[in-house]
């Protein structure tokens, strides 16, 4: 497969939640994904803001 783009994100947006993806490719071509599903309700907005 030819690689078109070494980093990709995406947004999930949900009424009560907000899923964020990231995908990029590694040093040895593999693929590395991340994945963190927020609330949002304030308080929960506020911690996808914070580290």
């Amino acid at each position: 497969m030819r690689i078109l783009f070494q980093r990709a994100a995406g947004l999930d947006v949900h009424k009560k939640s907000v899923v964020a993806a990231r995908m990029r490719v590694t040093s040895d071509d593999r693929l590395h994904w991340e994945t963190r599903t927020f609330g949002t309700a304030t308080p929960s907005c506020w911690s996808c803001t914070i580290g």
